[in-house]
């Protein structure tokens, strides 16, 4: 819990009280919460880049707060642990993203110095009706990245669906990447030449010679049985 410099912090079982100069608040439920974009601010000190982008993407897709607001919040803060991490952070934040593993295959795409792919981004045929909305796509390259997370399996006729829309946009043109957490977890790195090898067989103009390799210190690649 973090209070105003001014008030005098009584100790309450389970519960860690900080104080800071710059605490602005709301009425949340009934209760004086911190701002959003505070509250991102906050963790910064706490969680990783990953994950910490993760709660960006999620606020801003629930309303909470803006991609404007959290950038202006980081550039503003001084002296704060982890405000380098909450600028870098901030940077990466986007509106449109449905899940925490959307946010993680987009981290694991740019951290590798890939182009950033655009979140929830919606495709239509050629009369301009909605066809689908893919978890990130490549427009120009007519590439389509889906996450599929267990909720897919569970729900048969969600999956049929998923599996005759991605058909038709193949007929389209499209060339449409599917990936399961297995994909993000164990195998990072085959997973970075999948997508760097489609955005180089449709002609990337901006895409890099080799991956960056400072994205292993966000998905460690130990695990990663296919990398060699």
């Amino acid at each position: 819990m973090t209070l105003p410099q001014e008030l005098q912090r009584r100790r309450v079982p389970g519960i860690v009280t900080h104080r800071s100069l710059s605490v602005t608040a709301r009425s949340f439920a009934g209760f004086a919460v911190t701002t959003p974009a505070r509250t991102f601010l906050d963790l910064a000190g706490k969680l990783s880049l990953v994950d910490l982008t993760v709660l960006g993407d999620a606020m801003v897709r629930r309303h909470f707060t803006t991609t404007e607001r959290l950038r202006e919040a980081a550039s503003a803060v001084v002296g704060s642990r982890g405000v380098v991490l909450a600028r870098k952070s901030a940077a990466l934040v986007r509106p449109r993203v449905d899940s925490p593993m959307e946010t993680r295959v987009r981290l694991l795409v740019v951290l590798a110095a890939l182009p950033c792919p655009q979140p929830g981004g919606e495709i239509l045929d050629e009369y301009g009706q909605w066809v689908a909305t893919a978890d990130l796509l490549y427009r120009a390259q007519r590439i389509a990245i889906e996450y599929d997370g267990e909720l897919h399996y569970r729900r048969r006729r969600k999956w049929r669906q998923d599996i005759s829309t991605r058909d038709l946009l193949r007929e389209m043109g499209w060339h449409v990447i599917v990936l399961t957490a297995e994909d993000v977890f164990r195998t990072p790195l085959h997973t970075l030449h999948r997508i760097h090898d489609s955005l180089a067989a449709r002609g990337h103009p901006q895409l890099p010679a080799t991956l960056d390799p400072r994205w292993e210190q966000h998905f460690p690649p130990w695990f990663d049985t296919l990398s060699a």
